[in-house]
């Protein structure tokens, strides 16, 4: 594929909502929407599955605005770099992932009432947003999409909703990036905290069916610490997947081996 040029301005809500130490930082689902609005841009109508997810370098936009390249890689993989602001600047890999596509088959579905099923215990709004205010992270509007929340051992279920057409009539988005940060919100809100402020760092697999609209359910299960005394598979970082439907039950998109890892010192 030839590289797709993405112009990321400071005004633009996914961008201005997103906020580390008071500078846009785009956050990583926002660069996984890019990978695959890419790729779907030149084949549609596939089932895409985005492989070892990695994310390098922090993506941030401190001025009006920056672009960004989408583009192959080489080995299958496709990575997003950022574009050199000055002559003689070495663009910067942001992150990247294996992607391949393939025919779309017939939906799967789950047992929405047995989701629901294994979390009884809502969480009030209140609590979300004193989640978000002690993140680390300054969640504006444009990232504040869980309608309801409720909790069961290690996992959670969300009611998901973002405006539609949000980037002012462009290209809809293929997972909006408010919807797939929501799941990682989940995922570090199952922590509690303990493993400090964390941003997405890996991805070991994710399977999105076809493009996501309107509201979904997503359900975010945390992976037990491993009982290890060395500490060092498991501190300053919190594990975990998710399945996300649409409110008859099809699966639209699915995600493996979520790593979370502290931004910081935890």
């Amino acid at each position: 594929m030839s590289a797709r040029r993405i112009t990321l301005t400071a005004a633009d809500p996914l961008v201005a909502d997103h906020r580390i130490g008071g500078v846009p930082v785009v956050p990583a689902a926002a660069q996984i929407d890019a990978l695959l609005a890419a790729r779907d841009a030149e084949r549609p109508d596939r089932v895409w599955k985005l492989e070892q997810i990695a994310f390098r370098a922090p993506l941030t936009v401190p001025g009006a605005e920056a672009g960004i390249d989408v583009a192959a890689a080489g080995d299958g993989r496709y990575a997003i770099r950022s574009v050199p602001s000055a002559p003689g600047e070495e663009p910067v890999e942001h992150s990247a992932a294996r992607v391949t596509g393939t025919p779309l088959p017939p939906p799967r579905y789950v047992d929405v009432a047995g989701l629901r099923a294994g979390c009884t215990q809502q969480v009030p709004q209140a609590d979300l947003a004193a989640w978000r205010d002690a993140s680390g992270i300054a969640y504006g509007p444009a990232y504040r999409v869980i309608r309801s929340a409720h909790r069961g051992p290690g996992r959670m279920l969300l009611m998901l909703r973002a405006e539609d057409g949000a980037d002012g009539g462009a290209v809809p988005p293929f997972v909006p990036p408010p919807l797939l940060d929501s799941v990682f919100q989940a995922l570090g809100m199952l922590d509690d905290g303990s493993a400090g402020a964390c941003l997405p760092w890996y991805v070991g697999r994710l399977v999105a069916r076809r493009r996501i609209s309107g509201t979904v359910i997503a359900l975010v299960e945390r992976d037990e610490p491993a009982d290890s005394g060395s500490g060092d598979t498991s501190a300053g970082a919190v594990r975990g997947r998710a399945v996300v439907c649409n409110q008859q039950g099809e699966v639209l998109l699915e995600l493996d081996r979520i790593t979370l890892k502290a931004a910081g010192p935890t």
